[in-house]
């Protein structure tokens, strides 16, 4: 067990307890609740990682076994990070209750991560999804920015999801969630359909995670119309699976992403066709594309974007800079004809061709170093 603060902590949201050893018998588990509930007012960040509870010969540690410690975040008042992650395993509805219990209504959360858990119940037909009535409770949760459930392995055939289409949709109706991510839960084509008709592209969301599901390329397509259209607020979007890109549709998404200045990591097959084409956009876009294209940017704003893309992005990237905004260009040369005017008001106009980039420089003195150079203007 981690704690950064002392034992005298008064002032709530201050402490970060991390709890990372094994607990092999009862007396230490009443140590851990009791220095939990002692603590019930300064924590701000909890993690539990890696196998909490020794196995004794059968799978562990299960959510009942966390069930009094899980008890304890209802109580934290000021907790903004819960994080359980490493081997938890969800072997019937009880243990999702469980943690569902633990989190409903909580007043201060704001970053949620569930990681790693493992799924050994099996379910029937037409019964409620699985993890359902957890994201019931997240949902409840009004100020939260993050959450994150990956799960590790699902161990049973068949393809039913581990969410419902419905719970999903009425999830999306956060005002306030930035960060979502879903890995490894079974979604289908059904849900990514769904997470596409419910997220428009100015949904609150900035970052969207869906890896190691079961979709095919219907919600591949679905997904890149809305989260990748051209007034989509998304920087990251991930749906990496076993499933590769069709030809329609990846050079829909080729399409898309040139269009979107905001997208700055996109993840997907590795057999993705255009992956070049796709690093060197997203190059562009981390590196201010958005702003040095956008026609009400002012040419200071545009500028100093510029230069911070210098240190950032190769020759290519900049000359398409340079091409697209021919005002950066013209601007430098208004620059030093001011300049010249100052020293020498006989001075004739500076030439154009003096004020190009000789990249034969960068390729030798490095690119960063060499544009810091073109663009110093000596007093």
């Amino acid at each position: 067990m981690l704690d950064s603060s002392d034992d005298s902590c008064s002032i709530p949201g201050m402490t970060t307890v991390v709890l990372d050893t094994v607990i092999s018998d009862e007396t230490q588990r009443v140590v851990v609740e009791h220095y939990l509930k002692r603590k019930i007012n300064c924590v701000r960040s909890f993690r539990i990682v890696g196998k909490l509870f020794s196995s004794d010969g059968y799978r562990s540690p299960t959510l009942r076994g966390l069930r009094s410690l899980l008890e304890c975040i209802k109580e934290m008042a000021s907790l903004e990070e819960m994080d359980l992650c490493g081997d938890m395993h969800f072997e019937n509805p009880h243990d999702i209750q469980i943690l569902s219990d633990s989190l409903r209504n909580h007043p201060s959360l704001r970053s949620i991560k569930i990681r790693s858990f493992l799924v050994y119940t099996r379910r029937d037909p037409g019964s409620v999804p699985l993890l359902d009535p957890l994201l019931e409770s997240v949902k409840s949760i009004q100020n939260l920015r993050e959450f994150h459930m990956s799960c590790g392995a699902v161990y049973w055939n068949g393809t039913m999801s581990l969410l419902s289409t419905g719970m999903l949709q009425s999830f999306c109706q956060s005002t306030s969630l930035e960060t979502l991510t879903l890995s490894g839960v079974k979604l289908n084509d059904d849900h990514f359909t769904c997470l596409a008709r419910e997220l428009s592209p100015q949904s609150s969301l900035t970052e969207v995670v869906l890896n190691r599901n079961i979709n095919t390329n219907e919600g591949i397509r679905a997904i890149a119309e809305t989260l990748l259209s051209k007034d989509s607020r998304l920087t990251r979007l991930e749906m990496h699976n076993s499933t590769r890109a069709s030809k329609s549709n990846s050079e829909f998404l080729r399409k898309q992403l040139y269009a979107n200045h905001s997208i700055q990591h996109f993840r997907m097959n590795s057999r993705f066709e255009y992956r070049a084409e796709m690093d060197f956009i997203l190059l562009l876009n981390r590196n201010g594309r958005k702003t040095i294209l956008d026609p009400r940017a002012s040419m200071q704003e545009v500028l100093s974007a510029f230069r911070a893309a210098s240190a950032n992005t190769n020759v290519s990237g900049l000359m398409y800079f340079l091409q697209s905004n021919p005002g950066i260009l013209q601007n430098r040369r208004d620059e030093m004809n001011e300049l010249a005017d100052t020293k020498n008001p006989a001075a004739h106009s500076v030439p154009s061709e003096q004020l190009r980039p000789d990249w034969s420089n960068a390729s030798k003195n490095g690119l960063g170093g060499y544009l810091k150079t073109w663009w110093k203007v000596e007093t």
